[in-house]
């Protein structure tokens, strides 16, 4: 079951593009038993799954918790982190987190490549690990570095002399 669609909803606008809700959902891994998507016009022509996993087909407002998006919205969703990518990694204890790149989730695990901390890294990199654990690292923006400037280049930046110079922040 694909968690990232917990709580949301799909509005079907004709019979085709209800089954094809109904096969995206049963794709990412929930029960849609019998469902057809064959609702179009009716005020349950809206299909998903609520907090708990449950598929349905409802109204609109049945379930003010669950929101409606679009099915391109749905497959930008699961599709969001695609690999290779750099993560961090662990194991079972959690106290010694890696970056590496990992290159797909399977069976529960997360693999990697030996050592690779960037994607030109892991195009050198044969043997790979498996990772009991993973998560994204945030965007941080790097710090810039200091620049260390003389007034005498500052001056010949902006041609001119040292005692026209006025900075000010």
């Amino acid at each position: 079951m694909n968690n990232k669609l917990l709580n949301t909803q799909i509005e079907s606008l004709n019979t085709e593009h209800g089954a094809e809700i109904v096969k995206f959902y049963d794709e990412n891994g929930f029960d849609t038993r019998d469902y057809t998507g064959g609702q179009y016009g009716s005020q349950y022509r809206f299909y998903g799954v609520d907090k708990n996993g449950f598929f349905d087909n409802r109204r609109e407002d049945d379930n003010p918790e669950i929101k409606t998006i679009t099915l391109d919205e749905a497959k930008a969703l699961v599709n969001e982190t695609p690999y290779p990518k750099v993560m961090k990694v662990w194991d079972s204890n959690g106290y010694t987190k890696s970056k590496r790149v990992v290159f797909m989730e399977k069976n529960g695990e997360y693999i990697a490549w030996a050592c690779a901390e960037t994607i030109e890294d892991a195009e050198k990199v044969n043997e790979t690990t498996p990772w009991g654990f993973a998560e994204d690292i945030e965007d941080i923006e790097e710090p810039l570095p200091d620049v260390h400037l003389t007034m005498e280049q500052v001056a010949d930046l902006a041609k001119c002399k040292v005692e026209q110079l006025k900075i000010s922040k």
